[in-house]
């Protein structure tokens, strides 16, 4: 298995561990009204960024285990 897997698997459980519901009542409740907006907009950007970037990890993942298994058959 490639190293790219494994990045996008400890991506994945440090994504799993996150409680974006949870991040967004603490800030609606600690912040004025005008700033939880603002903040929540930029958890729901961390949450698009995370999960976009671990299936772009797993993608190079797959890419490259297919190069892999390619040069293995042509040998």
């Amino acid at each position: 298995m490639s190293g790219w897997i494994d990045k996008a698997e400890a991506l994945e459980d440090i994504y799993n561990d996150l409680d974006l519901d949870c991040l967004q009542e603490l800030v609606n409740e600690t912040v004025g009204e005008d700033q939880a907006e603002e903040v929540v907009g930029a958890i729901s950007n961390l949450d698009f960024e995370m999960r976009d970037t671990i299936r772009r990890l797993f993608a190079m993942a797959c890419a490259e285990d297919a190069r892999a298994a390619d040069g293995a058959e042509g040998r």
